[in-house]
């Protein structure tokens, strides 16, 4: 029994001569350096920048985060999206709508006007309740990050500033990860591994109009593409060859006058 013990070391010491030194996989992919910092993480020669999303609009439609999707810059987006237990959430959706029938009925009481916030969190709240009950909607949590990468400070920050302006406009509240720039690293990558964890409840139809099932890219490489010109939603080529096409028809259309 011991021979065979000493006999498996022996078998792994020399195993471990022979393998010592060998390029693994991890050597060939992984950058020079990695350095963490407050507001950006150092990843060889980038500079990368992760932003949380914490804030979203009360009312959406299909596809409304198309454009961030489709900026013409170097960024990645990372949704995480979690199932809900149908039954807890009812529990405390009853709790809530009774804290908010409550309140109102003291209002009502003392001669106050309710906060409109609590009358819209009381439909809110009395809506979701009634889809989850009926099984027409089930109940999630979600995390967008963003990230954004350059080669310098200037260049990061002018995206940044972009980026922010642009998530803006579409009334999402953004926040960079201070010191958190490792774990938004992390997270972003295609890992499953959410280690900010910001989340926000979402239903099934407001999680379905956040799903990036709009493309923007107008360029196929088969065959011999022309360039027809620029998409002016990310200021990519519009490039392809239309004989490789199921069909080679074409509508041109314009203005009056356009020539």
């Amino acid at each position: 029994m011991f021979g065979n013990i000493n006999s498996k070391k022996q078998e792994n010491i020399q195993t471990d001569i022979l393998t010592r030194g060998e390029n693994k996989i991890n050597d060939l992919i992984a950058p020079d350096t990695i350095q963490n910092e407050k507001t950006f993480y150092v990843v060889g020669n980038r500079l990368v920048r992760t932003f949380v999303v914490v804030g979203y609009p009360r009312t959406v439609r299909m596809g409304w985060l198309d454009s961030l999707y489709s900026y013409d810059a170097n960024i990645d987006i990372s949704l995480h999206i979690t199932p809900w237990s149908r039954t807890k959430v009812i529990k405390t959706l009853n709790r809530r709508i009774g804290q908010y029938m409550s309140t109102i009925s003291m209002d009502d009481r003392n001669g106050r006007i309710t906060d409109v916030e609590v009358v819209t969190a009381l439909e809110d709240a009395e809506d979701l309740r009634d889809k989850l009950h009926t099984g027409i909607s089930r109940f999630f949590y979600q995390a967008i990050y963003i990230s954004v990468s350059a080669r310098y400070v200037d260049d990061l920050d002018q995206l940044t500033e972009e980026i922010e302006s642009l998530c803006g406009s579409m009334q999402l509240t953004t926040r960079i990860a201070v010191l958190q720039q490792d774990k938004g690293f992390m997270t972003v990558l295609p890992l499953n591994d959410d280690r900010i964890r910001k989340t926000r409840n979402f239903d099934t139809e407001s999680l379905s109009t956040c799903f990036p099932l709009v493309s923007a890219e107008l360029t196929n490489t088969d065959g011999v593409p022309i360039l027809y010109g620029i998409n002016q939603i990310n200021n990519s080529l519009v490039m392809f060859d239309r004989f490789k096409l199921n069909s080679f028809n074409s509508v041109t259309l314009a203005t009056s006058g356009a020539g």
